[in-house]
């Protein structure tokens, strides 16, 4: 069991200065009813990763058409096996919707997300099974750690991640080690990946103790690096828990963001583009703008509970998305490293 003190991170809002506002207008408040899912088609396991048992996840968004058809899936992450994801994209194609309703209109609904697991052993994987043969490379990167060893250490990592040959609880616990060398070497960003990566699966794979830290540790780094929406969603994990010490420490900080996502002060996100081309952020107010980009970025969409739309980036322009349109998710699309700062804004009413 990996033991490290929980800490908390707590950061000012950073300053933004030069914007202007439009003054606010009324908004009408319509009716909308969400699609309702009416057919599923599963996923076929890819034969290669079946032969290497190999075990995984896709997590993907998506839109839902008029119809009630799945159209532009994006794959947000996955545990790694492109098999996975090639697969997941072709299944939820298929899936169907009662399309969602505005006052009793079909709409697009845009916003949506999916978690699909790929399991070849449902019973095993439940009891959180881990091969004698992962856990032995695990200890012997943890030991790296413990001296200190972190180029030995990395190149470990590195290898067993080459191969991928683990199941849903070793991606767990993969993902735990990894975050503890990022944080070691104080690389808060591939740090607050792994963590994130990690807590996909079941929370009995790391074990209550393990588990807690995660929870902790992810909504620390989210909050430092002013991930609004995730560190609030990370606490909903947290009250989940049911540990009432640890909801109560965090209660207050949840408090706070609350606070700040209502506030005038502008909300500055430092953003890279993947190696998948994009980079995706939930945002917490219905002002954005995009400043300070190094590098080429292409287009902007942004996918609303009940609408969407796609842009040309020009720096520094104001993206205004009307209430009507529901909660928000920018995809920026661009040359892979490109990096930019994403800039939320006052809410305009």
């Amino acid at each position: 069991m990996i033991k490290i003190p929980l800490t908390l991170i707590i950061v000012g809002t950073m300053l933004f200065s030069g914007l202007t506002y439009a003054e606010p207008v009324s908004t009408l408040i319509q009716s909308v009813t969400n699609a309702k899912r009416v057919k599923v088609a599963h996923a076929k396991y890819p034969t290669s990763a079946a032969r290497k048992g190999q075990e995984g996840w896709v997590k993907l968004s998506f839109v839902i058409d008029q119809t009630g058809h799945v159209i532009d899936p994006v794959v947000e992450d996955s545990s790694g096996v492109s098999s996975f994801e090639k697969s997941a994209i072709k299944a939820i194609k298929k899936w169907e919707y009662a399309p969602a309703l505005m006052d009793g209109k079909p709409i697009e609904q845009s916003k949506n997300a999916v978690i699909l697991s790929f399991v070849l052993d449902k019973e095993s994987g439940e009891k959180g099974r881990v091969t004698s043969k992962f856990m032995g490379k695990y200890k012997s990167i943890n030991r790296k750690l413990e001296a200190k060893d972190y180029e030995a250490a990395k190149r470990s990592i590195d290898k067993l991640s080459d191969n991928k040959l683990w199941n849903l609880t070793e991606n767990d616990w993969f993902w735990l080690i990894s975050s503890r060398y990022y944080r070691e070497t104080k690389n808060q960003r591939k740090e607050l990946h792994s963590l994130e990566k990690s807590s996909y699966g079941k929370s009995t794979s790391l074990g209550k103790d393990n588990y807690a830290y995660v929870l902790s540790r992810k909504f620390a780094l989210q909050l430092k690096q002013q991930r609004y929406s995730s560190a609030l969603s990370t606490y909903a994990e947290i009250q989940k828990t049911e540990d009432k010490k640890l909801i109560d420490l965090y209660a207050p900080y949840a408090y706070k963001i609350r606070q700040l996502i209502t506030e005038d002060t502008p909300i500055v996100r430092d953003a890279q583009i993947n190696k998948r081309g994009q980079f995706i952020y939930s945002l917490v107010r219905n002002q954005m703008s995009i400043t300070d980009i190094q590098g080429q970025v292409d287009e902007l969409e942004i996918r609303c509970d009940n609408k969407r739309s796609k842009f040309t980036v020009v720096e520094d322009s104001i993206w205004s998305i009307p209430v009507s349109w529901g909660k928000c998710t920018a995809f920026v699309k661009g040359d892979t490293s490109t990096t930019f700062k994403l800039v939320e804004l006052k809410n305009k009413v």
